[in-house]
């Protein structure tokens, strides 16, 4: 996408009362010209709008994120998508150790980290605990957290889902574990019924991730805002 096209989405979720916009490139790490590109779209955000700015773009070195961060970038975001012991059966492309990495260079230069994962990828409920745990110890802002919504022709087509109460449960036991954070209703969510939408923002979740994922539909601006005011939450 060019700039033109993401400022005038920027814009126009400005005008809706987001607050915060992110950038998002998929693959294993952005290149310098894409880096290059993406600052130029960061900087034009910032001087258009009010929004602050995220950006999820791989695992990037402390040069990368200053550069990055130079340009008006707040918030980098690289999910652990498990905890550490089962994230080995689920990727062979890279590591939960590369992922800390580059969180922790985040840090180090003074930008906020936001950091979640998907539940439901055959993971016990104890890895998920573990997971709460690797991101607590990380000292990461946002966590968004993900219900895996399989997808035909990917090796996890046939997961079988998880109750609302597996769901529900995960996110009270989220919210114990990391009592400050926030934790972002994100992709996977039309799975839960409405009323355990609405249990989990009582227990648990206190932001969200709006528009459409990576791979599946998101909820839109309007329907997050009632969501959010009948859940008893300002916005």
């Amino acid at each position: 996408m060019d700039s033109d096209t993401i400022l005038k989405q920027a814009g126009y979720c400005q005008a809706q009362g987001v607050k915060r916009f992110s950038i998002v490139c998929s693959g294993g790490k952005s290149t310098k010209n894409e880096i290059k590109k993406i600052c130029s779209t960061i900087e034009a955000i910032r001087n258009n709008t009010n929004l602050k700015v995220c950006a999820s773009l791989g695992l990037l070195d402390k040069d990368d994120l200053k550069q990055l961060q130079s340009s008006g970038l707040g918030r980098y975001h690289c999910n652990l998508e498990s905890a550490s012991s089962h994230f080995v059966k689920v990727c062979s492309t890279h590591t939960t150790a590369q992922k800390l990495k580059t969180l922790g260079y985040a840090k180090e230069i003074g930008l906020e980290v936001c950091s979640g994962g998907i539940i439901g990828m055959g993971e016990s409920a104890k890895q998920r605990i573990e997971l709460a745990f690797e991101l607590k110890n990380a000292e990461v802002d946002s966590v968004p957290i993900n219900i895996l919504n399989p997808i035909k022709g990917t090796p996890l087509e046939n997961q079988k889902g998880l109750t609302d109460e597996d769901i529900l449960t995960t996110l009270a036991v989220f919210r114990f574990i990391l009592p400050k954070t926030s934790l972002r209703f994100a992709g996977g969510r039309r799975t839960l019924s409405s009323q355990s939408v609405q249990k989990a923002m009582r227990i648990a979740v206190n932001s969200a991730i709006v528009g459409d994922m990576l791979t599946t539909l998101g909820n839109d601006i309007k329907r997050d805002k009632e969501l959010i005011i009948r859940a008893g939450y300002e916005l």
